[in-house]
């Protein structure tokens, strides 16, 4: 074991896990079996860093980003664990709801989503009318008006601040990932007229780690202030 794998551990989380630290009659057992290269995960380690987090963050809803690996039983045991799904595309929602997560669990969050995802997302919330979509522009909420949605929809701010791993995964600050501050209140306004308004949305970036946490308090410190503009209003 590494010093920083080391370190996890003593810290309370789990350490990496490498191959060594797999049971090897088990590995050869599943090669057999299924044939190589094969793709291995752990449900007890899944449900122990969900379990993490909800300790951590008692008081939040956790999502789990369905991108991260999308097969049913991954689904299904972040969902018994607590957590919610957020997909990013029409497949992944359709992953959700086939591995029985319900449409109150699922969030259909995407960049510039293409129209075919929109049709497929759409249908899907016909059928289960609380699925929530996140929209990051003003032509998203106009093209999914057009497709005669009218529910549950929250909006993807841009804060003007983010952080990362690597300047490319920095999505807070970035103009393609959200509306601006300044937008916001007339965008918002018009879905709580619209639609059932569920709420903002930011993403500060991904790969994120140090204890530099600057850009996180800022970012929660912008969103806080517009929550509290929007409720007023």
């Amino acid at each position: 074991m590494s010093d920083e794998e080391r370190a996890a551990a003593s810290d309370g989380g789990p350490a990496v896990r490498r191959l060594d630290d797999w049971d090897r009659s088990t590995l050869e057992a599943l090669a057999a079996e299924h044939g190589t290269p094969l793709y291995v995960f752990d449900p007890a380690r899944v449900r122990e860093n969900c379990r993490r987090l909800r300790a951590a963050f008692p008081d939040a809803e956790i999502q789990y980003a369905a991108k991260a690996h999308t097969a049913g039983e991954t689904l299904q045991t972040v969902h018994d664990e607590g957590l919610a799904v957020e997909c990013a595309s029409a497949g992944e929602v359709r992953r959700a709801l086939r591995a029985g997560i319900p449409g109150s669990d699922v969030i259909y969050t995407a960049v510039n989503p293409p129209a075919g995802d929109l049709d497929s997302v759409v249908e899907a919330w016909q059928e289960n009318p609380e699925l929530t979509i996140t929209a990051g522009a003003a032509d998203t909420v106009d093209r999914l008006a057009e497709r005669g949605f009218d529910g549950r929809l929250r909006l993807r701010i841009n804060p003007g601040v983010g952080a990362g791993h690597h300047e490319k995964v920095v999505t807070g600050g970035h103009p393609k990932f959200g509306v601006g501050l300044d937008r916001a209140p007339d965008i918002a306004a018009r879905i709580d007229g619209e639609f059932a308004f569920a709420g903002i949305h930011a993403h500060a970036g991904s790969g994120i780690s140090g204890d530099d946490l600057a850009n996180h308090r800022e970012l929660v410190r912008r969103m806080g202030d517009l929550a509290r503009e929007l409720e007023a209003d």
